[in-house]
């Protein structure tokens, strides 16, 4: 058989190589990535030994309202996070509209018992906490891990009792 009858193989050893070598690449800066992008929401453990009736007095002086129902929307700014709850953020606050929940803004730099933002508190008529955390959890902190949305859900239901959700991994912003 002659050389230009032969059939060249067209995937050799380099080819090989240069694939696992890509993908050993892609997944060790994804999981670089993702690891940076999700931390813990109360990485000090700020709200640790804080109760709820404490946690919406503080929240009622920041915001110098102490009566209605409210949803407390917390953040900073220079805030990557932001962005990355922007569709969850607008989601919640329709939802807390219709529920007629007054929407406030707070945007801090630091505070000693607030950890991180973006945050969002729920206070009811009586003045009583019902849920105070991050909107979400996840590298994107989307609308499937809301946790402003359940508790507005259950609210509907008649179901009301104080959750603090600081053991949540996503993007967050440390307050100093």
């Amino acid at each position: 058989m002659s050389d230009s009858n032969k059939v060249h193989s067209p995937i050799n050893v380099k080819h090989v190589v240069l694939v696992v070598i890509w993908l050993v690449f892609t997944t060790s800066a994804f999981y670089i990535l993702t690891k940076q992008k999700l931390t813990l929401f109360d990485p000090q453990g700020k709200l640790t030994d804080i109760t709820a009736v404490q946690l919406s007095q503080t929240l009622s002086s920041l915001t110098n309202t102490h009566s209605g129902k409210r949803l407390i929307h917390i953040s900073q700014a220079n805030c990557n996070c932001n962005l990355n709850s922007e569709q969850h953020i607008l989601a919640a606050h329709q939802n807390a509209q219709i529920n007629q929940f007054e929407i406030i803004q707070l945007s801090l730099a630091e505070h000693k018992i607030l950890p991180s933002t973006p945050a969002v508190a729920l206070i009811d008529d009586n003045n009583d906490l019902l849920y105070f955390g991050p909107y979400g959890a996840g590298l994107y902190c989307g609308e499937t891990a809301g946790y402003v949305q359940t508790v507005l859900n259950n609210l509907s239901f008649g179901y009301k009792h104080p959750l603090i959700a600081a053991n949540a991994k996503g993007c967050y912003c440390q307050l100093g």
